[in-house]
This record gives structure tokens, sequence and C-alpha cells, in this order.
């Protein structure tokens, strides 16, 4: 695989996420982020980095976590970055 990937492990109030340039290649060390609508905004500079610097665009992967994961698929799906 060599996508880059933003990878989000999905819990209550915040989330923790990393990404990759390609299978095993970690780009950034994994950090939290909340749910509200100021931090999920902040991600899409960190996306739009990954895609310069490796001219495709990221998946964005999580795990389905029941209502948790619901309000970051409904940003990601606004923004067509979640496959």
């Amino acid at each position: 695989m060599n996508q880059p990937v933003f990878s989000i492990d999905v819990a209550k109030g915040k989330s923790v996420a990393t990404t990759f340039s390609s299978y095993g290649v970690q780009v950034k060390k994994p950090f939290s982020f909340m749910h509200s609508p100021e931090h999920l905004s902040s991600l899409l500079p960190i996306l739009d980095q990954l895609e310069h610097t490796s001219s495709q665009r990221p998946t964005v992967v999580m795990e389905a976590t029941g209502n948790y994961s619901k309000p970051l698929a409904s940003y990601f799906f606004l923004w067509d970055i979640l496959l």
C-alpha cells in the first residue's frame, strides 16, 4: 500500500490520530484531538500537508465505534475524504 493514510482511534470525547505516507511509514507521531468543529477543522491542514508531500489524496480510516464515530464520519464525508 503506497497511499497516504490518516488513521484515527476513536474514543468518546476525543480521539487519537496519526499519519502514514505509505504502509508502515509513520509521518506524524500520534496526537489527540477533541470532536469539536474547531478541532476537526484543525485536521484539514494536516491532511493537506500529507497530500502535498505524497502527491496523493490521503485516505481517512477509523474504527466504527457506534455513536462516537458518527460526528467524525459526518465531518469527513462532508469534505469527501473518508473511505
